[in-house]
């Protein structure tokens, strides 16, 4: 029989279905395969454009042709869209300057988009205010590094049903003239890591539920009350260290389970020694943060702290220690009489534990694995069912 193209003699919207089941580069591709699908990839609801990360492997002249063929490629399909989007995602890197990036998105928006993904750092980009008055959305995820976020009051979004909830919010080292405004009803976790900032504006926090807190300079002490007050109704917190020479006065946090005390750096780091290499500066303002944390959460269950915060526990055991804690994890454990002492005091006087985690630092061999298990094993315990695992 002679050889019939009966695929190509579908109608468009069949074409078209066939097509969503590809990734959008390989949908454009068929551009090529003849006359009759030069445009039928522009009928396809769903666009995604991702730049891969890779380009730190590359030299100069490489990444930018890299670019310069992402913009095209993204360019292209937006430009000769001819129906309405159901699903745009985008996730570029800095490389890309931020009118571009706000044109694509506005030109989405303006395609009566329902599920909108962005996730993007480019430099000098202000969100296209035509996102927040989109009333196609039902859905919206947005990850904004090195831009301004700038959401009008009284968004409509009369269709939304899934938005994003999470904020992060990093150092910077040009942030001292700027001013923290957060006024979020309905966000549900929040990272946040600035250096200096000139003043702040917090409001409608109390619906947090999950927190990393990191501070590093001594003005957080300025605005780290009016932020732990907005917080108080939250499940699990993560705090570096020097936010405990911040924490008086402190609220209850009443709902407050699970706590882990860290080194920003540390874990931030991916080096396997990284516990040799920093040297963590602890000082008596820590230790008075530490214990005021602990008497400020009545129902703690779950803590992880690096070996560090245990330098100094409380003569006075918190109620929640008492009676609460049911699985704690010491991090970075060094093999020391010091530290072994910090661990008996958590045996002795944690009637709940269940579980004791002890990770030792890397070049920890296993002979002293064993005897720290044996010293900790032959020593008083309150809880009769706890667990110790060290690993």
């Amino acid at each position: 029989m002679e050889d019939v193209d009966r695929i190509s003699d579908l109608p468009d919207s069949i074409l078209t279905h066939i097509l969503s089941f590809l990734s959008t580069k390989e949908a454009v591709g068929t551009s090529i395969l003849s006359s009759r699908w030069r445009y039928i990839f522009t009928l396809v609801p769903n666009l995604h454009f991702d730049l891969v990360d890779d380009l730190c492997h590359k030299n100069l002249e490489s990444c930018i042709l890299h670019i310069k063929s992402f913009i095209s490629f993204v360019d292209k399909p937006l430009s000769l869209h001819e129906t309405s989007l159901d699903r745009f995602h985008l996730k570029c890197r800095e490389m890309v300057h931020g009118p571009r990036v706000y044109s694509w998105i506005s030109t989405a928006v303006r395609r009566g988009v329902k599920h909108l993904d962005i996730s993007i750092s480019p430099d000098q980009f202000t969100s296209p205010g035509i996102m927040f008055t989109c009333r196609s959305l039902t859905t919206l995820k947005l990850d904004f590094a090195c831009s301004v976020l700038d959401v009008p009051r009284g968004v409509p979004f009369p269709n939304l049903k899934t938005s994003s909830q999470r904020l992060t919010i990093l150092s910077t080292f040009n942030s001292h003239d700027c001013w923290l405004m957060l006024d979020t009803p309905n966000l549900a976790y929040f990272k946040y890591g600035i250096l200096v900032i000139a003043g702040h504006s917090l409001e409608n926090l109390k619906s947090i539920n999950s927190a990393f807190i990191q501070s590093a300079f001594s003005n957080f002490r300025n605005y780290a009350t009016a932020l732990f007050r907005g917080i108080t109704n939250i499940h699990s917190l993560v705090l570096t260290y020097n936010s405990l020479s911040s924490c008086e006065p402190l609220p209850v946090f009443a709902t407050l389970v699970e706590l882990k005390i860290c080194d920003y750096y540390r874990e931030q780091s991916s080096c396997e020694y990284a516990d040799l290499l920093i040297n963590v500066k602890w000082s008596s303002s820590m230790d008075k943060g530490l214990e005021i944390l602990l008497s400020s959460s009545p129902e703690l269950e779950k803590l992880a702290c690096h070996q560090e915060v245990l330098s100094k526990l409380p003569e006075k055991v918190a109620y929640c220690l008492l009676s609460k804690l049911k699985v704690m994890e010491i991090l970075g454990f060094r093999n020391d009489k010091d530290v072994i002492e910090k661990a008996k005091y958590i045996l002795k006087n944690v009637e709940a534990l269940q579980k004791l985690t002890i990770r030792t630092l890397s070049n920890i061999s296993k002979a002293k694995k064993l005897k720290m298990s044996e010293v900790l094993l032959g020593s008083p315990r309150e809880s009769k069912h706890c667990c110790i695992l060290i690993v």
